[in-house]
């Protein structure tokens, strides 16, 4: 059963807000509270700017796809973790489309030689599986590196889900071996800025000039990429997790304003400011008018 599947998936089981909307027609939707607060503003804005009323709530994650499957809800936005089998959406009921995403940043002192890893050797650093067992950077390479220790770094958030983000995409669910620190995103970054030997984990790169983004493969034959918005859409970047806007096929005319609003130029750069990556702009103008034909039955 799906539930039983995403149990294991902590941030999954973050809340989402509810809201209704007036439209001459009650719309029901739901997102994720991992959206940055700010998504709940404009929101706001864009229903005081509209004939939309929007009443909001919130309820668990697991709940709302339930509600959403069972006809409950007319659209969410949603977190889809890749590599956990979903339900299959029936296309003539359910639309998908893509609204954006949370990644994962390795991180390094600027003076530290490594340039790029591989998932496998991440798992070496930071899993505690039997056989992970990387604990010098020369046993990735670098044997003209004066400083051979390797102190690695979690991050510790409040609201945030790189940490189990990082354990999902990388270590394959596993947990972080013992020698693994966590620390907060502020103490994360002095430590890299200040230690050569340090690799951390954040959600967005770092403005400190001494500290450096490490571009990441799938395997020692792939071509290593770094995070942007481009490189998650298509598919290079592993280490992330998609959200997604999953509608009603049949309210599709009714929900084509709140569509194009969550797919809007704002919206995007709102993500953009957050600890979020949004769909690159070309791909969301193109989806929106991929969609107008279907106003027309066509």
């Amino acid at each position: 059963m799906i539930l039983n599947k995403l149990k294991f998936f902590p941030f999954l089981l973050s809340s989402v807000l509810l809201l209704t909307t007036s439209y001459g027609y009650e719309v029901r939707v739901a997102y994720s509270d991992l959206l940055p607060e700010t998504f709940t503003e404009v929101l706001d804005e864009f229903s005081e700017s509209s004939d939309l009323k929007i009443k909001s709530s919130k309820q668990g994650s697991l709940p709302m796809l339930e509600e959403f499957l069972c006809d409950s809800l007319d659209l969410c936005v949603i977190a889809m973790p890749e590599g956990i089998e979903m339900p299959v959406f029936d296309q003539s009921v359910f639309g998908k489309l893509p609204f954006g995403y949370k990644a994962v940043v390795l991180v390094v002192n600027v003076d530290n030689p490594v340039s790029e890893l591989n998932l496998d050797q991440l798992s070496g650093i930071f899993s505690a599986q039997e056989g992970s067992n990387i604990k010098s950077w020369r046993d990735i390479g670098l044997f003209g590196y004066s400083v051979s220790s390797i102190k690695s770094f979690s991050l510790k958030e409040e609201n945030g889900n790189t940490s189990d983000l990082f354990k999902h995409t990388a270590l394959q669910g596993e947990a972080f071996r013992a020698s693994v620190k966590s620390l907060d995103r502020a103490s994360t970054e002095a430590t890299v800025s200040n230690d050569v030997s340090a690799i951390g984990l954040l959600p967005k790169p770092s403005n400190d000039p001494y500290i450096k983004e490490i571009s990441i493969s799938k395997d020692e034959d792939s071509i290593a990429y770094g995070v942007s918005s481009d490189n998650i859409y298509y598919g290079d970047y592993p280490l992330i997790l998609p959200f997604f806007i999953l509608y009603n096929e049949t309210e599709f005319e009714n929900l084509l304003p709140l569509i194009q609003f969550l797919m809007d130029d704002q919206v995007a750069e709102l993500l953009d400011a957050s600890d979020f990556y949004s769909v690159p702009q070309t791909v969301r103008k193109n989806l929106i008018l991929d969609l107008q034909p279907l106003l027309k039955g066509e």
